[in-house]
C-alpha cells in the first residue's frame, strides 16, 4: 500500500508537529506523550535498536496500525535522513513488504506509521514450529521477493535477519524494519567508509545502531560491511542467505576469523536438498562479485531447486498410484503402470544438464538455464499430476469412461510431444536468438489444464478408433510438436515449409480431426511470422473453419484471436476487425470468459486504436488488458501488456503514467529473465523514451550492451537501440558520436529489412536531425524526405507520423533561413496533427512552436504569442511546471514580447527558461540561444550592463566549436559586448 497522499500535491504527507498521535493512558513514556491528534496509542508492543513500537488506532481511517517512534538520542540530521528514506519506503507497494502509511515529526520525534501485522517474527516462528524445508522455504522466498522489489526501487535493507521478517496469520511473510535502509548508491557524504562495525551484538542478539555507526546485526552482516560505502544489494543477499541457512538447516553459520567467510553446518535431523544449500553458500561468498548477480537470480535458483525436489516426490507418488491402479485393473494391462516414467523421455536430469551446457555460450547462462528449467519443471509437475488424476478417475474410482480416458491420454500425449520437441529444438541449435527465446517458448507450451476439461474433450468431433488411426495421429502429433517448437523459438523460415508439409499430411485424417485445425493454425502463424500477411489472413480463416468442424473451441478461439491481432496491425481494416472481434467476444464467453483470452482481445483492440490514431481509446483498452491479468502467474505476458500500455500512454501524451508501466514491464520480466536477457534490453529502450536526458542515455547504453552481447552479428533490436542512443547523443550535442551511431543503426536495418521498410524511417529522421544541427542541410533534407516518403507509402495521409516527418523538414528549412517554406511545412504538420491527435497532445505543441518561431522572424508577434501560448499550456498539462520541454515555448514567447518592446516580460520568461535548463547535461546551443536572448532583452531594457557582457561572453565560449551556431550568434554577441 502507498502512504496517504495530499490531494493537492500528490506527495506523501508529513505529520504535523505536535498533532499526529494521541496517547491513551497506558503508562506511555514522556516522548510518546508529546504526540497527539490522528493516532491513539494503545500499547507498547516492542523496542529495537532504532526506537519504540506501539500499537495504535488511526482515527481518520478507522484501523489499527503500528507506530515506531525514533529513539530521542538520534540527531536531527539523522532523523531527517531517515525521514527521506521512510518517504521512499512509503511509495513502495509489494505484498511481501510491510506497508508504510504515514511519516513525519511530532515535536522532535520522528515517527513512522505502518501496517499492524498479526503473527510473529520468523525467528520465533522457526523456534516454535521447527518447520521442514518445504514449509520454511516458501516463507523465505516471500521475504526475498519483497527484498528484491526494494532493490529494484533503489533501496538496500542493511539489516536483514529472521527477526525482521514477519510471518502473518495469513501465512504470508513480509520484510519489516527498513529503518536502516538507504539508497543502493548513496553519496559518500552520508556514509563514511571508516565507520566501525560494532564487534558484538547486544544480549538480545541485535546491534543497537546509533547515528554515525555502521548499521546492521553483526551475525548476519557480510565481510564488506566494515566499509559502509561498499554495502549494496549483494550485501543484503549475504544477510538473506545467512538467515535462510539458519531457518532451513537449524544452525546459524559461524565465521572464519581469518577472512570473514562462513562455516555452515546442518543440524541433526534436518534434510535440505544439496541444490538449495549450494545456492545459499554462493550467496554467502566472501567476495561480493562471487555471489549471485541479484536477489532475483538467487530466488530463481532456489525456486528451481525446490521444484526439482517436488517433481521427484511427485514422480514417486505417481509410481505408487500406478501400482495401486494395476491392482484394481489386473488383467487389463494396467493403463497407469508407467504414469511416472511416461515423461522421462521428454524431460529428465540428463536433458537438463545438456541444456545447461548448451546455454554456456550466452550472457547470464546459469540464470537463463535456471529460468527455463524452472518453467519446464512446473510443466512436468502439472503433467504428472494430471496423468495420475486421469488414471485414478478411470481405473480406480471408475468415475470417467474409457472414451474420456482415451481422450485425456491423447491430450496429454500431445503435451508430452510438445515438451519433447521444444527441448529437442533447443538442444539442436547454437543460434543465440533461438536459445534466448527459451524462457518465453517454455511458457508457450500448450496448457496441461485443458486435458482435464471433460466437456471440451468429449465435444471433439473425432478421435482415432483403429490402431492405424492411432499410429498416424501419434506420428502427426509428434510432427506438430516439432514445428510448434520451431515457431516458439523464432525459427520461422525453417518452420514454414515444415508446417506446409504437415497440413498436407493431416489431410489423411478425417475432416473433423482437431489435428487438422491445429496444423492449419500453425501454418497461419508462420506465414505472418515470415511477413506474408495476406497469406496469413486466408490461413487463419481456414484454420478457424477446420476448428469449427472439429468442435475444437480452444483452437477456434485461438485462430480468431490471431486474426484480430493481424487485422489490428493494418490501417484501414477497422470494419473487418470489429466484425471478427465481435465474433471472438462471443466465443470467449462460451469458454467461460478466461481473463487471459479477454486480455489478448483487449490488447488487439488497443493496437487497432493506435493504427487508427485513436490514442485515448488505445490507452483504455491497454490498461483494461493489464487489469484483466489480475494475479495470474504469467510474468512475461504481464510484461508485454505493461509495455504495450506504456507505449499507448506515451502516444497519448500521458508520460508519467507511461513511465510507471515501462518500469512495471521491466519488473515483471525480471521475475523470469536474467538482467542480461535481450527482452530487458528492449524494455530499457522503451523506458528511455521518457527518462531525463542523462538517465535515458545511461539506459540506452546498457540496452545496447545487453543486446550486442546477445546478438554480436547484428539484429533488428540492436539497430533500434542504437537509433535511440543516437537521438540521446544528439540531444546532448555529441554530434559526431550521434552520427556514427545512427549510421551504424541505419546500415544494420538496411541489412535486416527490405528497402523502404517503415522501421528505417525513424533512424533516417534522427540522422537528418543530426546533420541539420551541424549545418549539413542538403544531406539532412535528403534523409528527411526519404523518411517522409517511406511513411507516406505505409501510412494514411492523416497519420501522426506524417506530421512528424513534415515538422522535421520544416525545421531544416527554418535553420537554412527559408522561413516562408518552413512556416508552410509547420502549418502542414499542424493540419495533420489536428486531424490525427487530440488538441492537447504534445506533438501539436511542437508544430505550434515552429509556427511561432517563424512568425517572430516575420514580425508577426500576435500570431507568435497566440500559438506559443497554446503550445506552452499543452506542455505544462502533459509534463508539469518544471519540465525541460517548456523551454522552447518560453523562448518563443520571449522573442515575440521582445519584438513588441515588452522587455520586462521577455526577461521574466527567459529567467524561467534558465532555471529549467539548470544542471541538465545537454548540448550548448539552446542554452547559448537563451543566454543571447536574455542578454539582448537586458540590453534593450537598459538593465545590468555587467550581466549583459557576462552572458554574451558565455555565448561566445559555448558556440566556439559549433559552426552552425557561429554564423548566427557570434556577431550579435560581439555587438552586445562592444555596447553597439
Amino acid at each position: 500500500m502507498h502512504g496517504p497522499q495530499d490531494t493537492q500535491t500528490g506527495q506523501v504527507r508529513r505529520g504535523t508537529p505536535g498533532r499526529s498521535v494521541r496517547v491513551a493512558d497506558h503508562g506511555m513514556p514522556p516522548t510518546a506523550a508529546l504526540l497527539g491528534g490522528r493516532y491513539v496509542v494503545l500499547e507498547r508492543i516492542g523496542e529495537g535498536g532504532m526506537g519504540v513500537v506501539h500499537a495504535a488506532y488511526d482515527r481518520e481511517l478507522d484501523r489499527r496500525v503500528a507506530i515506531k517512534v525514533l529513539h530521542p538520542g538520534a540527531t536531527k540530521d539523522y532523523g531527517r535522513r531517515l525521514l527521506r528514506e521512510a518517504q521512499t519506503l512509503a511509495r513502495l507497494s509489494h505484498p511481501n513488504l510491510v506497508p508504510v502509511f504515514d511519516i513525519g515529526w511530532a515535536g522532535d520525534e520522528l515517527f513512522v506509521a505502518m501496517e499492524l501485522i498479526g503473527g510473529q517474527s520468523l525467528d520465533r516462528f522457526a523456534a516454535a514450529h521447527r518447520p521442514a524445508w518445504r514449509e520454511a522455504l516458501p516463507l523465505l522466498l516471500d521475504a526475498g521477493r519483497g527484498l528484491a522489489h526494494a532493490h529494484r526501487q533503489g533501496l538496500v535493507h542493511r539489516d536483514f535477519k529472521p527477526s525482521n521478517v514477519l510471518v502473518g496469520d495469513d501465512g504470508r511473510a513480509r520484510v519489516a524494519d527498513f529503518g536502516l535502509a538507504r539508497p543502493v548508491r548513496f553519496p559518500s557524504s552520508e556514509v563514511r567508509a571508516d565507520e566501525p562495525v560494532a564487534s558484538s551484538p547486544t544480549a538480545a542478539g541485535s546491534l543497537v545502531t546509533r547515528p554515525g555507526e555502521t548499521p546492521g546485526t553483526p551475525a548476519y552482516l557480510p565481510p564488506e560491511a566494515r566499509d559502509a560505502a561498499a554495502f549494496d544489494e549483494r550485501s543484503d543477499q549475504f544477510s538473506f542467505c545467512m538467515t535462510a541457512w539458519e531457518v532451513l538447516c537449524g544452525v546459524r553459520p559461524t565465521r572464519n576469523p581469518s577472512d570473514g567467510g562462513v562455516i555452515a553446518t546442518v543440524a541433526p535431523g534436518r534434510a535440505v536438498p544439496r541444490s538449495i544449500r549450494r545456492a545459499l553458500l554462493r550467496g554467502m561468498a566472501v567476495d561480493p562479485a562471487a555471489r549471485h548477480g541479484s536477489m532475483a537470480e538467487l530466488l530463481a535458483r532456489l525456486d528451481v531447486a525446490a521444484r526439482r525436489a517436488r517433481v521427484l516426490v511427485l514422480g514417486l507418488v505417481a509410481t505408487a498410484t500406478a501400482a495401486l491402479g494395476t491392482a484394481y485393473v489386473i488383467g487389463r494391462g494396467g493403463p497407469c503402470d508407467e504414469a511416472a516414467g511416461a515423461l522421462a523421455s521428454a524431460w529428465n536430469e540428463q536433458r537438463r544438464e545438456q541444456l545447461r551446457a548448451h546455454f554456456e555460450q550466452l550472457p547470464g547462462a546459469d540464470a537463463l538455464h535456471d529460468a527455463v528449467s524452472s518453467a519446464l519443471d512446473r510443466y512436468g509437475e502439472q503433467w504428472t499430476q494430471m496423468r495420475g488424476e486421469a488414471c485414478v478417475a478411470h481405473a480406480i474410482e471408475h468415475r470417467q469412461s474409457a472414451d474420456l480416458f482415451d481422450r485425456r491420454m491423447g491430450c496429454l500425449d500431445e503435451r508430452r510431444a510438445a515438451l519433447d520437441a521444444l527441448v529437442g529444438a533447443l538442444l539442436q541449435t547454437d543460434a543465440r536468438d533461438v536459445l534466448l527465446s527459451a524462457p518465453s517458448a517454455a511458457r508457450e507450451l500448450p496448457p496441461v489444464a485443458s486435458c482435464g476439461d471433460a466437456e471440451a474433450l468429449l465435444a471433439m468431433a473425432w478421435q482415432p478408433s483403429t490402431e492405424a488411426e492411432r499410429v498416424l495421429a501419434s506420428r502427426l502429433q509428434g510432427e506438430l510438436g516439432q514445428v510448434q517448437a520451431l515457431e516458439h523459438t523464432g525459427q520461422y523460415r525453417v518452420a514454414l515449409p515444415a508446417a506446409d508439409a504437415l497440413v498436407v499430411d493431416t489431410e489423411a485424417l478425417p475432416a473433423g480431426s482437431p489435428l487438422r485445425a491445429k496444423a492449419q493454425l500453425l501454418r497461419a502463424k508462420l506465414r505472418r511470422d515470415n511477413g506474408d500477411d495476406e497469406g496469413a489472413f486466408a490461413a487463419y480463416k481456414a484454420a478457424a473453419e477446420a476448428a469449427a468442424t472439429a468442435h475444437d473451441d480452444a483452437t477456434l478461439v485461438a485462430a480468431w484471436l490471431e486474426l484480430v491481432s493481424l487485422l489490428a496491425a493494418h490501417v484501414g481494416r477497422e470494419q473487418e476487425f470489429e466484425t471478427v472481434a465481435a465474433l471472438v467476444e462471443g466465443l470467449i464467453g462460451r469458454l467461460g470468459s478466461p481473463p487471459v483470452l479477454r486480455a489478448r482481445l483487449r490488447e488487439s483492440r488497443a493496437r487497432m486504436a493506435v493504427s487508427a490514431g485513436r490514442f485515448d481509446d488505445a490507452v483504455a483498452h491497454g490498461l483494461a488488458a493489464v487489469e484483466l491479468l489480475g494475479e495470474l502467474d504469467d510474468p512475461l505476458l504481464r510484461a508485454r501488456l505493461e509495455g504495450s500500455a506504456g507505449l499507448d500512454l506515451q502516444l497519448a501524451g500521458r508520460y508519467e503514467e507511461a513511465v510507471h508501466h515501462f518500469e512495471q514491464a521491466i519488473a515483471s520480466s525480471s521475475e523470469v529473465l536474467t538482467p542480461t536477457h535481450p527482452q530487458i534490453g528492449n524494455e530499457l529502450v522503451n523506458l528511455s523514451l521518457l527518462q531525463p536526458p542523462a538517465q535515458a542515455e545511461a539506459s540506452l547504453r546498457r540496452a545496447v550492451e545487453i543486446l550486442r552481447a546477445s546478438f554480436p552479428d547484428g539484429h533488428r533490436d540492436v539497430a533500434k537501440a542504437l537509433a535511440n542512443l543516437g537521438l540521446a547523443l544528439l540531444n546532448r550535442g555529441a554530434y559526431d558520436e550521434a552520427e556514427a551511431t545512427l549510421r551504424e543503426a541505419l546500415a544494420m536495418q538496411r541489412w535486416v529489412y527490405p528497402s523502404g521498410h517503415p522501421h528505417t524511417a525513424m533512424t533516417l529522421a534522427f540522422l537528418a536531425d543530426t546533420l541539420n544541427e551541424v549545418g549539413r542541410r542538403p544531406e539532412a533534407l535528403g534523409f528527411a524526405r526519404e523518411a517522409l516518403e517511406i511513411r507516406r507509402v505505409h501510412l494514411p495521409a492523416d497519420h501522426a507520423d506524417i506530421g512528424r516527418a513534415l515538422r522535421l523538414i520544416a525545421s531544416i528549412h527554418f535553420d537554412a533561413g527559408d522561413v516562408k517554406q518552413a512556416r508552410a511545412d509547420y502549418e502542414a504538420a499542424l493540419a495533420v496533427f489536428d486531424r490525427a491527435l487530440p488538441p492537447d497532445h504534445p506533438l501539436v505543441a511542437g508544430a505550434l512552436n515552429g509556427i511561432g518561431e517563424c512568425a517572430v522572424l516575420e514580425h508577426d508577434a500576435e500570431r507568435a504569442i497566440e500559438v506559443c501560448t497554446r503550445a506552452l499550456a499543452i506542455e505544462r498539462q502533459a509534463r508539469g511546471e518544471d519540465a525541460l520541454e517548456l523551454v522552447p515555448h518560453l523562448s518563443c514567447l520571449a522573442s515575440a514580447h521582445g519584438d513588441r518592446g515588452e522587455y520586462e516580460l521577455a526577461i521574466a520568461l527567459l529567467e524561467r527558461a534558465l532555471v529549467l535548463w539548470a544542471d541538465q547535461e545537454l548540448g550548448p546551443l539552446l542554452p547559448a540561444q537563451i543566454n543571447l536572448q536574455l542578454a539582448t532583452a537586458l540590453d534593450h531594457a537598459g538593465r545590468d550592463r555587467e550581466r549583459v557582457v557576462t552572458l554574451a561572453t558565455e555565448v561566445l565560449a559555448a558556440v566556439a566549436a559549433e559552426p552552425q551556431a557561429r554564423e548566427r550568434m557570434v556577431a550579435p554577441a560581439q555587438r552586445l559586448i562592444a555596447g553597439g
